[in-house]
């Protein structure tokens, strides 16, 4: 029996996505976060505390490319493109290593930054916002935009990151588009992005998934049109343009 330890609003709603797609059974133990981190409960199954998690026959697994290329071996190896498809496969291959080792960097230190502004002393903000602003314009935001522009590309020729067949690069890449959704995707057109965005989230799995984890990571990562439009920005950036 497969177990998903599913910590809520994080990576491990692309594995109970795969689950589903895969149609095994699994059970599903779900997760409150203290304080913004994992509980000690969490922490137990794995020193690192990371999600997902994911038990298989008393294996412990982490790592969402190494739990998810697990899933298709052994479950589902149509969900991977075959050794005789050498193009296909090189595309899946990419794929799986993109979504954390690339794109996914750049929004985490955004956001990371943008917390430290947060956590900054009222009195100190302002001067704080600007230094996180000089750091994500002519760093961050441009290699995220470059980054999606790649991915754009791609999916004007492909309908899926591997090719024209859904396979489990689609689930390894909704975390970091959906984690660029308001920030960066309502910026520019990214049509393909979000025709790829509307397909997927069309698709049983995708729904069966959002509605067991009730988190937002697929709830809103259909709701392509939501971030259609720029965001209006936070008072400090508004006064930081005067």
């Amino acid at each position: 029996m497969i177990v998903l330890h599913h910590l809520k609003n994080s990576r491990s709603t692309r594995i109970v996505w795969m689950l589903e797609e895969l149609k095994v059974p699994y059970e599903i133990k779900v997760y409150d976060r203290v304080d913004g981190r994992a509980p000690p409960a969490y922490t137990k199954l794995s020193p690192l505390g990371k999600s997902p998690i994911v038990v298989d026959d008393g294996v412990t697994y982490i790592e969402s490319a190494a739990i998810l290329e697990h899933l298709v071996r052994k479950y589902g190896p149509s969900f991977k493109p075959s050794e005789e498809d050498v193009a296909e496969l090189e595309k899946y291959e990419l794929w799986m290593h993109f979504s954390e080792a690339s794109l996914m960097p750049f929004i985490w230190a955004s956001h990371v930054l943008d917390l430290s502004v947060n956590m900054t002393p009222i009195f100190f903000r302002y001067i704080v916002r600007q230094f996180v602003n000089g750091i994500k314009s002519k760093y961050l935001s441009k290699e995220t935009f470059l980054n999606l522009d790649y991915i754009d590309n791609h999916l004007a020729s492909n309908e899926y990151f591997a090719g024209e067949q859904f396979t489990a690069a689609d689930p390894q890449m909704c975390f970091p588009i959906f984690a660029a959704q308001r920030d960066y995707l309502s910026q520019k057109p990214y049509k393909n992005i979000k025709r790829w965005m509307r397909v997927v989230s069309d698709r049983p799995a995708c729904r069966i998934a959002a509605e067991k984890v009730e988190d937002n990571t697929l709830t809103l990562f259909s709701d392509v049109e939501r971030y259609s439009h720029p965001p209006t920005p936070p008072p400090e950036q508004v006064r930081s343009d005067e």
